[in-house]
C-alpha cells in the first residue's frame, strides 16, 4: 500500500517528497528494519521523519543515540516534525492543555524535572546542537 501511494503521489506530482513518519517510540533497530523491509519492496521514501515527545520517548540523550544510531544505517535525512512537552500543569489560554492533571501523569514512568535535566530551558538549547550533529551526519 505504501508503494502505490507514493507512486500515485508521483504521478500526480513528479517533484513531491515522501517522508515517513516514525513514532519515537521504536527502537532505533525496529525504525532501521522497517526502512529496510520498505527499501525490500521498493518502496522508496526521500526522508524519515520522527515524532519526540520527551515525557513518552525518553530524554534528549536517548533522542541523540537514536539520531546517530538510525542515521548511520539509512541513506535519507532525518527530521524531527513532531514534538512537544508539557512545561507546566497550568492552562494559559482557552485550549486547555493535554495534560492538565497531575493525575494525568500517572504510570508515565518519567520525573519531568529529571527528564529534561532540571528546568526546561536548560536543555532547550541542545536542540540546535542537535540538528547540527544530524545535518553533519546527512551531509558531511
Amino acid at each position: 500500500m505504501f508503494t502505490r501511494a507514493a507512486d500515485a503521489a508521483r504521478a500526480a506530482c513528479p517533484t513531491t517528497h515522501i517522508l515517513l513518519h516514525v513514532s519515537g517510540s521504536l527502537s532505533p533497530r525496529e525504525t532501521i528494519a522497517l526502512c529496510e523491509d520498505l527499501t525490500a519492496r521498493h518502496a522508496s521514501f526521500d526522508a524519515l521523519g520522527v515524532s519526540y515527545y520527551p515525557l513518552w520517548h525518553g530524554s534528549l540523550d536517548r533522542l541523540r543515540t537514536w539520531l546517530t544510531q538510525v542515521g548511520a544505517r539509512i541513506t535519507q535525512p532525518i527530521t524531527i516534525v513532531e514534538t512537544a512537552y508539557p512545561w507546566t500543569l497550568a492552562s494559559s489560554d482557552d485550549t486547555h492543555n493535554v495534560i492538565g492533571d497531575a493525575r494525568a501523569l500517572c504510570g508515565v514512568g518519567h520525573n519531568l524535572a529529571r527528564l529534561l535535566g532540571g528546568r526546561p530551558e536548560k536543555r532547550l538549547h541542545e536542540l540546535p546542537g542537535l540538528r547540527r550533529q544530524r545535518h553533519r551526519q546527512v551531509f558531511g
